[in-house]
């Protein structure tokens, strides 16, 4: 079975985002990678059997600077972008005064923007 890369954007103030995804699938295993604002790597050929799920948390900075609007602007603009292929069963974000090192895992939350696979 063949999975194309699947994007999600979502509108956001500028700032650090904590980003959770559920992975993984009801009926077979699945590996799945994910990265954010084009090309920044957070999880990466993460593996699930056949029936689990694993949730995954990381921190994502979302920055429009006068240097970013002409230098890789398509990296730095007041949009969160979230690219996954494999299984992702959900993806959530929650903006924050959230400190700058990485989260690679944690409990899933309710939060204000989601999107669902």
């Amino acid at each position: 079975m063949l999975f194309l890369p699947l994007l999600i954007t979502l509108l956001v103030p500028e700032g650090n985002h904590r980003v959770t995804v559920g992975l993984g699938d009801d009926t077979e295993a699945a590996e799945t990678t994910v990265t954010a604002e084009v090309r920044r790597l957070y999880l990466g050929r993460v593996r699930t059997g056949s029936g689990d799920s694993l949730t995954r948390t990381f921190l994502v900075n979302v920055r429009l600077k006068d240097r970013e609007k002409t230098m890789e602007a398509e990296s730095w603009d007041d949009k969160l972008t979230i690219r996954w292929d494999g299984k992702v069963r959900s993806v959530k974000s929650e903006a924050g005064k959230w400190p700058q090192e990485r989260t690679r895992s944690g409990p899933a939350r309710s939060l204000p923007l989601s999107a669902s696979r």
